[in-house]
């Protein structure tokens, strides 16, 4: 699972380069210099990690609690080891993507 994980947002974000090349393009035609462009976009990347992150614990933790606590004589058992592995991998892998492709911006 943790395989498919990376090699999904792996392969995923590969393909941002070339709207990122626009991006950067515009940032420095306003006078940023490229690398505080590239530091930006590295930023962008990891605000959009921590966010989507925080939302997607919160959306799928809090109904699940509240279902559960619905149901009577139920225990709820989360396996936090995988569920952490997993997202441990999912940011892994997000960032060498975002820097991947950052990096990539220096062709």
């Amino acid at each position: 699972m943790a395989l498919l994980a990376l090699t999904t947002v792996l392969t995923a974000l590969r393909g941002q380069t070339r709207a990122l090349k626009t991006y950067i393009d515009s940032l420095i035609a306003l006078g940023i210099p490229p690398s505080w462009g590239r530091h930006i976009i590295l930023w962008q990347y990891a605000l959009l990690l921590g966010t989507a992150t925080l939302l997607g614990l919160f959306i799928a933790i809090v109904p699940t609690v509240a279902l559960a606590t619905r149901i009577p004589d139920f225990q709820l058992s989360i396996p936090w080891g995988q569920m952490s592995l997993l997202l441990a991998t999912l940011a892994l892998a997000s960032v060498l993507a975002a820097t991947r492709s950052t990096l990539a911006l220096r062709r």
